[in-house]
């Protein structure tokens, strides 16, 4: 009878450990796809990051908060904005909001109708690579409104509640005047990310948002209310925004 107890005990030992292996080899895998975008170190991903800082970023902004009345159109490609997370975001202490909640090294791919968003959570060898999935289009009936759908979410190969990073993200958001609000579809979270909500008299409309292989891109209108004595009639009479979600 002792022998069998001890047979047991060693038995239920050895599958605890095995359960605890698996389970730190899961945690530890990488998606292929955040191996596959990370932007090698040199002179090209330097140039790449901070031309996308000096021209596109510089462009859009100024585009989006003081341009006169008129439609244009931004596209960035994820080579820009993986040179830019691994270079000028660190350099201009953008990523420190992010390290502070454990959010480091984050890389992204676009596909079609699809964004997938990696980083790695934690530090040192404790550290996981956390991914998403990510099903993004413009809400028709709200003023620069973005859903965010999230379709799969991830530590390493093992699926993972992500109500913590939620309520990081929002916090995030309010500090550079973005307001986040979650809700469900279809029983996934979805982010409602509203820009310039904070201001009575938008500058600029997102019309339309067009994801595909390796690129997003935005249309947009500008308003001038400067130029423009009836803005308010303008914003009513503005195209609807299109919609390539549910």
């Amino acid at each position: 009878m002792r022998w069998t107890r001890r047979r047991i005990v060693t038995m239920a030992c050895v599958l605890v450990m095995f359960l605890f292996l698996t389970l730190g080899l899961m945690l530890r895998h990488e998606p292929e796809f955040y191996r596959r975008v990370a932007m090698p170190a040199g002179p090209q991903r330097e140039e790449t990051s901070n031309d996308f800082v000096i021209k596109d970023v510089f462009d859009f902004i100024s585009n989006f908060l003081y341009g006169a009345d008129s439609t244009w159109t931004s596209t960035f490609t994820q080579d820009q904005l993986n040179s830019y997370f691994q270079e000028a975001f660190i350099r201009l202490g953008d990523a420190d909001n992010f390290s502070d909640i454990g959010i480091s090294d984050i890389r992204i791919e676009f596909i079609d109708d699809q964004i997938r968003v990696g980083f790695r959570y934690g530090t040192g060898a404790l550290s996981v690579v956390v991914s998403y999935d990510l099903k993004v289009w413009l809400v028709p009936s709200e003023m620069n409104a973005l859903a965010i759908e999230i379709q799969r979410r991830r530590a390493g190969a093992v699926t993972i509640p992500t109500q913590q990073i939620f309520r990081e993200l929002k916090e995030i958001g309010r500090q550079q005047k973005i307001d986040i609000d979650w809700y469900r579809h279809n029983g996934n979270p979805v982010a409602i990310v509203k820009f310039q909500a904070d201001r009575p008299r938008p500058t600029a409309q997102l019309l339309n948002l067009e994801i595909t292989t390796g690129k997003v891109k935005l249309l947009a209108r500008s308003f001038d209310p400067a130029r423009n004595p009836d803005f308010d009639e303008t914003i009513k009479k503005a195209p609807t925004p299109v919609s390539t979600g549910p």
